[in-house]
């Protein structure tokens, strides 16, 4: 914009030009009707000011000075006074203010002329409107978006309405506003925002034995909201080979992992079997007191979208465990069901994640770290077998013991409340001390459930993973009940033959670690055109002492001792399609 003509467009007068960059506009005087209007109360329009003012009020609510058209302060205060003594106020018509001049139809520099100088619509449009039989101003706005911007009509309104009135030849108080919604005021980006800024944008969870953890030299890094221990350095070493000696300590002696942030959900009442029979893929009525269960969970899309560990604590009473970035949602998603589908079940849900911290004590010293912390629990294997839950007292503390594992060894995840969570750190670390415990991060995790093969949500599935996809086909076909995504497993794209399976890969050209994401090349073929899947998991190996690898391939399970080409950024390596159970597949290890 370089200049500003201002003139009588309806009378056809140039008028003068000012050189300008920038236009501020008003709409006029505009009383704040908002509150009125939100209250049930009528408006009525007003001649000398050209505005709408309050009429009739709904409930006990009068409106005064400038709210009620009465710009002049002392007129104002007067009009307050007069209204508080029951009298009729009077108002004040502010200098320049006067009836507007409307446009006609047949004037050209009229059609051009802006009434919403944010949305760009002009006189023309809101002609167009009309002859269009949009005559309601509801309508009006939504044909042209007319007050729609950000200043929500404030400087458009009345103008694109006394234009529309001239059309259709009725008067403004006939053609009325559009509806005034809350907030009356308009809130700015930063209100909404409020603190919420830099570190406080999404605030960051702290373990309860975190200041614990850093004395012992973890590392720590973000995962789902919260800081954990990546890894723990011991002297100078570098993270590699800090991964590497917590991996050994796991499977040679002892390990502790601190295991608080994944998801625990108390699931209580009559109906809490049936409701988690229809929530999982897995079976649920026929678990046991006592005992736990692995279980994976579904969108109504039937792709897999959450996994863990439930235990039945007692015959309506279920602990269900879910991944860490997923615990709230997966709370919101069972009171969702039970709220909106299957209101005649009689289930409550309670998100207990922060209220127990949880400690995991894994590899084959983990009972005897137990029992030299001072339990009441019987720990031998007979009475505490895998997939077993106990409660006792654990170093003087009421627990919750669940005997499971991800690291693929003898495994006890101890649950203790929060406030405790500290001195069952120390309690553990003085108690394995002469066992070599070793504390160990989220990564040497990551590299022993991938020596097991143990599934990764997140990371070995994708939005297109179907349960049969990793493995869950046979549970399917076993199980006679519906569940939440079951429909959908069976459309035609679920029963593909070709469909991307979770399989295993072996390095077979004595390099390194295939990079994650590196593509599977179609068969026959050494140049990148096309894929059969993706490296979806990848670790160098310090308990077999070679790479390992997970991927999601074109008909995986049934090319078990394929050899395979992969691509990543031009170069290519060999390996072969394995059984990802690389480590211990019998699971011996486990029932130690």
């Amino acid at each position: 914009m370089k200049s500003l003509s201002i003139g009588d467009l309806a009378g056809g007068s140039a008028g003068e030009t000012l050189p300008c960059d920038t236009i501020l506009t008003s709409g006029g005087w505009n009383p704040a009707v908002h509150l009125h209007s939100q209250s049930g109360g009528s408006l009525a329009f007003d001649e000398a000011l050209q505005a709408f003012l309050p009429s009739q009020s709904v409930q006990d609510a009068p409106c005064v000075g400038a709210a009620a058209g009465v710009f002049g302060m002392e007129t104002a205060i007067s009009g307050a006074r007069a209204v508080a003594r029951g009298d009729e106020p009077t108002r004040s018509v502010p200098v320049g203010v006067g009836p507007t001049r409307h446009f006609a139809d047949g004037d050209v520099a009229a059609q051009t002329a802006w009434l919403d100088f944010q949305n760009d619509v002009t006189v023309a449009d809101v002609q167009l409107a009309s002859r269009e039989s949009f005559r309601s101003v509801e309508h009006l706005k939504r044909y042209t978006t007319l007050g729609m911007a950000s200043d929500q009509g404030k400087t458009s309104n009345v103008a694109g309405i006394g234009v529309l009135s001239h059309l259709l030849g009725k008067p403004p108080q006939a053609i009325g506003t559009t509806k005034f919604r809350p907030p009356y005021d308009p809130v700015t980006i930063g209100g909404f925002a409020g603190r919420a800024v830099g570190q406080d944008l999404m605030p960051i969870a702290l373990l309860a034995a975190h200041d614990e953890q850093k004395a012992a030299g973890a590392e720590m890094e973000q995962y789902g909201g919260w800081m954990r221990a990546a890894w723990y350095r011991k002297g100078d070493e570098a993270e590699e080979a800090a991964v590497r000696r917590e991996v050994l300590a796991v499977r040679n002696s002892v390990g502790l992992f601190d295991a608080s942030p994944l998801g625990k959900i108390e699931v209580k009442g009559p109906d809490a079997a049936e409701f988690l029979q229809r929530m999982y893929v897995n079976g649920v009525r026929n678990l046991k007191v006592g005992r736990c269960r692995y279980g994976l969970m579904l969108n109504e899309h039937g792709v897999v979208y959450d996994d863990g560990v439930f235990a039945r604590i007692g015959e309506n009473h279920f602990l269900v465990g879910t991944t860490s970035g997923h615990a709230a949602a997966i709370a919101d998603t069972f009171n969702e069901w039970l709220q909106c589908e299957w209101t005649d079940l009689k289930v409550l849900v309670e998100n207990v994640t922060t209220g127990w911290a949880v400690m995991n004590v894994a590899g084959p010293k983990a009972r005897e770290v137990l029992a030299e912390a001072g339990t009441d629990i019987d720990l031998s294997p007979a009475a505490f077998p895998h997939m077993t839950y106990r409660e006792g007292r654990i170093g003087g503390v009421e627990a919750r013991i669940e005997r499971v594992s991800f690291s693929g060894e003898l495994s006890y995840e101890v649950a203790v409340p929060w406030s405790y969570g500290a001195a069952l750190w120390d309690c553990f670390m003085r108690a394995g001390r002469k066992f070599g415990i070793a504390p160990f991060g989220i990564e040497a995790l990551m590299v022993m459930r991938v020596e097991k093969g143990f599934l990764h949500i997140g990371s070995d599935t994708d939005g297109t993973t179907y349960p049969q996809d990793v493995g869950f086909g046979p549970a399917i076909a076993k199980k006679p009940d519906d569940f939440v995504g079951r429909r959908s497993t069976t459309r035609p794209d679920g029963l593909r033959s070709d469909r991307r399976q979770l399989v295993g890969l072996e390095v077979i050209d004595g390099g390194g670690m295939i990079p994650i994401g590196a593509h599977l090349l179609p068969r026959g073929s050494t140049e990148p055109r096309g894929t059969e899947g993706w490296v979806t998991s990848s670790v160098m190996s310090p308990t077999l002492q070679k790479p390992l690898a997970m991927a999601l391939v074109a008909a995986g399970s049934a090319r078990m001792g394929e050899d395979v080409r992969t691509w990543h950024l031009g170069q290519t390596r060999r390996a072969r399609i394995v059984d990802p159970r690389a480590y211990d597949p019998e699971g011996a290890r486990l029932d130690a």
